[in-house]
């Protein structure tokens, strides 16, 4: 028998590694893909969908809740509330006025008794109004709603108001808020005396413009007027000269209260001592003024109303056209958008706000571990977008680590699983002291049951990795090749040994390549059974040579 030294040079062809790489680099992709998926989600439909949501309910909460006042003001049972809000939200797209001025308004106005047909009408109108006056919708609308009922305007004088109003404002030396303070308190007498309200307008604006307040103004013209309207000895004598039965009377032979004030200047004589007695101290300075210094400005103004051009359209233009007017009319616009998906969200709140009560009712029921176990998953659902940026982050980190690494991870998870566990179930383990032992190995067992596919796992990583296929194919040559060679025959020695194994789908493969050294020539090599699991194809029968 021939003793030669053998060396045996392994050549491996590792099919799992390059699988791993892809896995590997398919999991990184997937995880960048999470994570973008993820912020996407989060800052592009998440966010802006649950403040679109919030901001909605809160809207049209504001909103409904300003119409419901309106509706306790109307017969709801022929008037369409419906019909109202939507014509108010279209309102408030056209006029840069807040929208809860504009529903508070509109309560003013139904409050006033503006009928249904004419209500949003004088709505739109009072907002221009007070857009174009430099005054709030409220201090329009009172001004205007005072003046329709006073005076009992419609149609065309009704639609004339708002250009008077405006007109008092820009010729005298007021603004709507100082013109609607006291007006309500002399509207019904100083149309009581048959004075028309265009006329009233002009007087007070020719007053201003000597520096009293329109509200001084609206006091001395009521004195005025009840001087001439109660019974007195001294306002018989002047009507009788004046051939007029009353006051109401000598105003409309007149042409206007104005020109009746003139008149009774000038039967008096314009003795101031007895004007003062007939009108009053007040009475006379409205008097003064108007049949005096101010009678020009007086008669400009009135002029202006009844045949100048529309002024509050013009002025209502330039308004909005500013920075802040359109600011505040994209707002109505959003605003507008999110009462009507509020009101799309409502039905759905309301059976969400049963649906919790009587999940409420359910999980007060519970015993104290199930609603501790619906906490935590309650909390682990909660944020789609916000999770999935995180598990990108997580899948990305585990396809850059080892195996065992990421082994360390899985074990890190499942103690920190276990403690977790531990702390929710703590009352539960204490009480069950007794039985700690069954406990143990009860969940020893649940443990291995949930540890079994991470244990598969590490399996394969150790049996088909380079390292695990390079011992297995060493092990597969020790058994393979015999220092007992058989009677030697002719030709170079030579020996080829395939290794196959792994899983049956794409099986991990070695290619072994054996070269003997110094075999005497005709040496023949017989192969052995391979390791379990290995399966070996010896090319033999070649003569062997010496190198």
């Amino acid at each position: 028998m021939s003793n030669f030294s053998i060396k045996v040079v392994i050549k491996a062809v590792d099919n799992f590694t390059a699988e791993m790489s892809r896995i590997t680099k398919s999991a990184e992709n997937m995880g960048r893909s999470m994570k973008r998926i993820g912020a996407g989600l989060t800052v592009g439909v998440t966010a802006p969908l649950a403040a679109l949501a919030a901001t909605s309910l809160t809207a049209f909460s504001d909103f409904q809740a300003g119409m419901s006042n309106v509706s306790t003001l109307v017969n709801t049972a022929t008037e369409s509330m419906s019909a109202m809000s939507k014509e108010t939200l279209a309102i408030s797209t056209r006029v840069p006025v807040a929208l809860g001025d504009i529903t508070g308004a509109l309560y003013d106005i139904r409050s006033a008794n503006i009928s249904a047909a004419d209500a949003m009408g004088v709505l739109e109108g009072s907002a221009r109004l007070a857009v174009a006056g430099i005054g709030t919708v409220k201090e329009a609308t009172d001004l205007v709603t005072s003046s329709i009922n006073a005076f009992n305007l419609k149609g065309a004088d009704q639609a004339k108001l708002y250009d008077n109003i405006f007109k008092a404002v820009k010729n005298g030396k007021t603004t709507i808020a100082e013109l609607a303070q006291g007006f309500g308190a002399v509207a019904s007498t100083v149309s009581g005396a048959g004075i028309k309200i265009d006329e009233y307008l002009a007087a007070v604006a020719a007053i201003t413009t000597t520096g009293i307040p329109a509200a001084q103004a609206h006091t001395q013209l009521r004195a005025a007027i009840v001087g001439m309207t109660r019974e007195s000895d001294l306002g018989n004598r002047v009507l009788k000269k004046l051939v007029a039965s009353t006051f109401n009377d000598l105003i409309s032979k007149s042409g206007g209260v104005v020109n009746a004030f003139t008149r009774i200047n000038k039967v008096l004589g314009g003795n101031k001592a007895a004007l003062i007695s007939l009108l009053g101290s007040e009475g006379y300075n409205s008097v003064f003024s108007l049949t005096g210094n101010q009678n020009e400005a007086f008669t400009s103004t009135l002029y202006d109303m009844r045949d100048g051009a529309n002024a509050v359209d013009e002025a209502f233009t330039k308004q909005s056209e500013n920075f802040k007017n359109s600011m505040q009319r994209t707002q109505n616009q959003v605003g507008r958008l999110q009462v009507i998906v509020g009101e799309a969200l409502a039905p759905a709140i309301m059976k969400v706000a049963n649906l919790i009560g009587r999940l409420a009712d359910w999980f007060s029921e519970l015993s104290p571990k199930a609603q501790k176990i619906v906490l935590v998953v309650a909390a682990l659902t909660a944020g789609l977008g916000p999770l999935l940026i995180a598990l990108g982050f997580v899948v990305t980190a585990i396809a850059a680590i080892s195996a065992p690494v990421l082994i360390a991870i899985g074990a890190i998870v499942l103690l920190s699983a276990a403690i977790a566990t531990a702390v929710i179930y703590w009352d539960d383990i204490k009480a069950a002291a007794v039985g700690a032992f069954e406990t143990i190995m009860s969940w020893a067992g649940k443990a291995y049951d949930f540890l079994k596919p991470v244990l598969d796992a590490i399996g394969f990583i150790a049996r088909y990795s380079r390292v695990g296929l390079a011992v297995r194919a060493g092990m597969a040559v020790a058994s393979a090749v015999t220092s007992d060679a058989p009677a030697a025959t002719a030709g170079k020695p030579s020996l080829a040994t395939r290794a196959r194994g792994g899983p049956a789908a794409k099986p991990a493969q070695s290619e072994l390549t054996v070269k003997f050294e110094n075999a005497p020539p005709g040496t023949r090599v017989g192969v052995d059974k391979a390791t379990p699991g290995m399966s070996v194809a010896t090319d033999v029968g070649m003569n062997m040579g010496a190198n």
